[in-house]
């Protein structure tokens, strides 16, 4: 297996994980649509700041959980051939940097299933929207790249 062939599978759980968010989003519309707000017995603000608290926290775990599952990482940007072939060690640190990128997208994802779950329990379909972009926007963020391959890669040869 070469290089280039790594990152297409990890394009591949990237988009599928974008496209749930945009589906979550369509199930909070679509079963909130013809709802009728039931008198809430709890007051929305404090459940969404609850929500905003718990998606804030995430973002800031995000990067710390990051750092510890992804293997080292160089700080340079040069470009890498990705037409080598894997070796054995560099098939380990593949299965890592795998396993921290998707865990790093599910975080990222987690976000929007607070605005999920608001919609359903307020039913509006609008409190899913600015955690699914804010979630967007963070699994746009720590995209696979061939960067973030090469920035692996050399930091396994430190």
């Amino acid at each position: 297996m070469k290089l280039g062939d790594v990152l297409r599978p990890l394009k591949i759980v990237h988009a599928a994980l974008i496209g749930s968010i945009i589906i979550y989003a369509v199930i909070g519309f679509v079963v909130t649509a013809h709802a009728h707000p039931a008198k809430q017995a709890l007051d929305p603000t404090v459940i969404l700041s609850a929500f905003a608290a718990a998606a804030l926290a995430m973002l800031v775990a995000i990067p710390i959980v990051r750092k510890r599952v992804l293997p080292p990482m160089s700080d340079t940007d040069e470009t890498v051939d990705l037409q080598r072939e894997v070796d054995p060690d560099t098939s380990t640190m593949l299965g890592k940097l795998r396993g921290g990128l998707i865990m790093t997208w599910a975080m990222c994802e987690s976000i929007a299933i607070f605005g999920l779950v608001a919609a359903l329990l307020f039913q509006t379909g609008w409190y899913v929207v600015p955690f699914a972009g804010v979630a967007i926007v963070a699994q746009l963020f720590y995209a696979p790249s061939e960067t973030v391959l090469g920035r692996a890669l050399r930091g396994m040869r430190r």
